[in-house]
């Protein structure tokens, strides 16, 4: 019995792990990967395979993957060979809603870190805004104090003088 033959046999009895280290037929081998939600190895499996098939279940296992574009592509490869593939148009549409969403998530992401960042320094200008303004009020408490002590010298010379 040949590698294909004990790959179709644990593919059959679902051994996908099996399967996929028994077939030597690289869309085989990928469709156990595939049906062992092992998408990277299916991907690998099918990348230089030129058939309508072969990009069909690229595009699947890389929306899997979620590599939303390059599965796009990969569907788009198809339908320019099956422009009516039902399969390929159906699920093209659904990974190009999941990458607008996924972009949308991004960009959410995005304005929210540019907020927190835009928090972060209006938090440290406040800081040291306040620095400087304690730095200020410490300033004028040593010279309030200086002038006091001097004022308080003055008296004590002018008590000094009064008795002599």
């Amino acid at each position: 019995m040949n590698k294909d033959n004990q790959g179709l046999e644990s593919f059959n009895t679902e051994a996908f792990t099996q399967a996929a280290e028994d077939f030597e037929n690289p869309q085989w081998r990928a469709a156990a990967n595939y049906r062992n939600q092992n998408y990277e190895a299916a991907a690998q499996d099918l990348t230089g395979i030129d058939t309508p098939d072969a990009h069909y279940n690229l595009g699947n296992a890389l929306a899997h993957l979620e590599q939303y574009e390059a599965a796009i592509e990969a569907y788009d490869t198809t339908l320019a060979q099956i422009p009516d593939h039902a399969d390929a148009l159906k699920n093209k549409a659904i990974v190009e809603k999941l990458l607008e969403e996924q972009q949308q998530q991004q960009q959410e992401q995005e304005n929210s870190e540019s907020d927190q960042q835009q928090e972060q320094q209006d938090g440290d200008q406040q800081d040291q805004e306040n620095q400087q303004q304690s730095q200020n009020q410490d300033q004028q408490q040593q010279q309030d104090n200086q002038e006091q002590q001097d004022g308080d010298q003055q008296d004590q010379e002018q008590q000094d003088q009064e008795q002599q």
